[in-house]
């Protein structure tokens, strides 16, 4: 008679965790069009080939950068803040934006919560290419043919020196084997990854980020080196990012671009080819007139991503409160069988 609560505390306990939701990653990439610079966001759960153009963005907002003069190059999410690397002559500063606030509430677009000049004075090079860690910012150099790592804690206080942000540590980076360059970086977890163009190929490289790079006089040793696939493009891969397992590329051809997904749980060296896209599609800009340079992906927060939604505390409870009926009915049939 009371079997279908049986059947209800069998679903609520079994299909409450289907109905968690996680947000949905988005795409930010960065345009310069002549001395400005745009920030779009893209939803990566979109389906790019809908439209002939590719990916639409969901938003195309200015970026206010008039106190620098320079020009940024590299953009890096965390949480909500999305950092960007700007620079002018020899000079870099790290901006932050606050990705809550309206773009739109002013003609300048997304405007900096901080402005603070860069310390990499040490080196002599050009930072080209940031990623973030939790409260770490990894920085990629450029010094002539040699490349370093930087990292800075972004809890300090950058204006408790002239120089502003001033690194953490300072240590060359290994990728003696290529013969390229490397120009674009991204984290996940505690690998980082880095592209590396030589000539007409690409290359990804995987670092280890609990290594010592100091235990070795070429610093920084990639865990692996695979070739890319990208063969139907005809392009250059510019820039990358990561989201969850995906590891999204940025593609210049001419004047267009593509953003390329890879899988990372993929083994690379299962082809010739190394790294194979599973999803390759045009990035429609058309209202913007310039080029994108870097791109920096969101991830789901885990915290927040595993709390339920209010329908699923319903379940859980019916779920919850069916079983006990059906154990208290059971335990009083017992008792009536026994004194019986």
């Amino acid at each position: 008679m009371f079997k279908w609560l049986e059947v209800a505390a069998a679903a609520g306990m079994l299909f409450a965790p289907l109905a968690v939701q996680a947000a949905a990653p988005t795409l930010y990439a960065l345009s310069q069009r002549s001395t400005s610079d745009e920030f779009l966001a893209y939803d990566l759960t979109q389906d790019p080939f809908a439209s002939p153009s590719g990916y639409t963005p969901t938003s195309i907002a200015p970026a206010d950068a008039s106190l620098l003069g320079g020009s940024l190059v590299s953009i890096a999410i965390t949480g909500n803040t999305l950092y960007a690397l700007s620079q002018r002559g020899v000079n870099e500063e790290f901006l932050a934006y606050d990705l809550t606030q309206d773009p739109f509430a002013s003609p300048s677009g997304y405007a900096p919560t901080s402005i603070a000049p860069v310390d990499a004075s040490l080196l002599g090079g050009s930072l080209i290419s940031i990623a973030i860690s939790g409260n770490t910012l990894y920085a990629l150099s450029q010094r002539g043919t040699s490349e370093e790592f930087l990292t800075y804690d972004l809890t300090q206080d950058p204006f408790a020196s002239p120089s502003g942000y001033t690194p953490t540590s300072i240590a060359p980076v290994d990728a003696s084997l290529l013969g390229g360059s490397l120009v674009s970086i991204a984290i996940s977890g505690s690998t980082l990854y880095a592209l590396s163009q030589r000539g007409v190929n690409e290359e990804f490289l995987t670092y280890d980020l609990t290594q010592d790079p100091f235990a070795s006089p070429s610093g920084y040793a990639p865990t692996s080196i695979a070739p890319v696939d990208a063969s139907l493009l005809g392009g250059s891969l510019v820039s990358i990012a990561i989201s969850g397992s995906t590891l999204y590329a940025l593609s210049q051809r001419g004047v267009n671009e593509e953003f390329l997904a890879y899988d990372l749980t993929q083994d690379p060296f299962a082809s010739p080819s190394g790294y194979t896209p599973t999803s390759i599609a045009p990035v429609d800009a058309s209202l913007l007139g310039g080029s994108l340079v870097s791109i920096a992906a969101t991830t789901p927060d885990a915290a927040s991503s595993s709390v339920p939604e209010p329908g699923t505390w319903g379940m859980v409870m019916l779920g919850a409160g069916a079983v006990g009926f059906a154990m208290r009915r059971r335990q009083g049939q017992a008792a009536a069988l026994r004194f019986a």
